[in-house]
């Protein structure tokens, strides 16, 4: 039987620069081996090599990755029609979804990987939850009308959504899972990624959704209506405009971290079977993982700090008029 790989997450693990890499890469060639980067699209479609460089190239985000719920593909048939094509040319077949991670339940009923008549190797990467809470905090739940403060996910969701070996275990039981390799979060997740399929060696690209700006997220803050819960693209439409990277501000007090280190500590204990000797000792020493006091040096912003001030506005007005006027003149409007 022949053999896909599923990236499956989890989301703010890299997954968007793992993704922007391969869709400018979709075909990565190293001798007579060569990876094919595919997306799962709704209407059975997978798009790979050309095509997909293409339609990445046309999307906000400039990257592509497969449909979060494969329940929603209309035409299984289809798939399995274009993931034969692209294995029967001998190439890697690599797909990828950050949700996939807690969706192990959507490739059992009905069993997603037999009825593709393909068997998978699954690859996940993890980070400390702590520092991983605080990069999603800015990157979906702020934006939701529901939580007002970090404490409000935690009180509405639990701990589950952040128990990786819980979730990983899922995807161990599922139908034509062969196994899953598990990797702590690298500083750089092409290179860590590629190597896991031998000596395939990086090519130059440009970096996607990195941290936002402080600047920025006070400016979404103060006009709400511009960013939605999913609306990562704003952020990279944004990050170009004003040309504003950097970390983004520190909401977990210590409060919230200790909650999270004592509500995920033997589920990590139970994430280190899952590496390997090496990876396991890393983690193991890593504070991030178990220790509270390990941030106790963050400073935490309040409300307070993420007011945009009148020095930031005219900042932000510096920067984006140029760009107003360059974009009227390009569509011919008279200025």
């Amino acid at each position: 039987m022949k053999t896909i790989y599923l990236h499956i997450g989890f989301g703010k693990s890299g997954s968007s620069a793992l993704q922007a890499y391969l869709s400018c890469n979709a075909l990565h060639k190293d001798g007579a081996q060569s990876l094919a980067y595919c997306c799962l699209r709704e209407d059975g479609m997978v798009l790979s090599g050309a095509a997909l460089e293409a339609a990445a190239s046309k999307h906000a985000l400039r990257y592509l990755t497969s449909i979060s719920d494969v329940s929603l593909i209309s035409n299984i048939g289809r798939t399995k029609k274009d993931l034969d094509r692209v294995l029967a040319a001998g190439r890697t077949a690599i797909f990828s979804q950050e949700d996939w991670g807690r969706r192990a339940s959507g490739f059992v009923d009905p069993p997603f990987l037999s009825q593709l008549g393909c068997e998978a190797r699954i690859i996940v990467y993890v980070r400390p939850q702590i520092e991983w809470f605080n990069s999603g905090w800015w990157q979906w739940w702020a934006w939701h009308p529901e939580h007002a403060k970090p404490v409000d996910v935690l009180n509405q969701w639990g701990f589950g959504f952040m128990r990786w070996a819980e979730m990983i275990d899922r995807w161990s039981s599922v139908p034509g899972v062969i196994d899953v390799t598990v990797r702590l979060h690298p500083k750089d997740i092409v290179q860590d990624f590629l190597q896991l399929f031998g000596d395939f060696s990086p090519k130059e690209f440009t970096r996607v959704n990195v941290s936002l700006s402080p600047t920025i997220i006070k400016l979404l803050l103060r006009f709400p209506s511009l960013r939605q819960p999913h609306d990562a693209y704003v952020d990279a439409i944004l990050a170009d405009i004003f040309d504003m990277y950097g970390a983004s501000p520190w909401i977990v007090d210590k409060s919230l971290a200790t909650r999270i280190v004592e509500a995920t500590h033997d589920d990590n204990i139970a994430l280190m079977e899952y590496l390997d000797a090496s990876s396991k000792s890393e983690m193991a020493a890593d504070r991030r993982w178990w220790d509270v006091d390990h941030f106790s040096d963050r400073y935490v912003w309040t409300e307070k700090d993420l007011t945009l001030e009148l020095c930031e506005y005219e900042a932000l007005m510096e920067k984006a008029l140029p760009q107003l006027l360059s974009l009227a003149r390009q569509s011919n409007q008279r200025v």
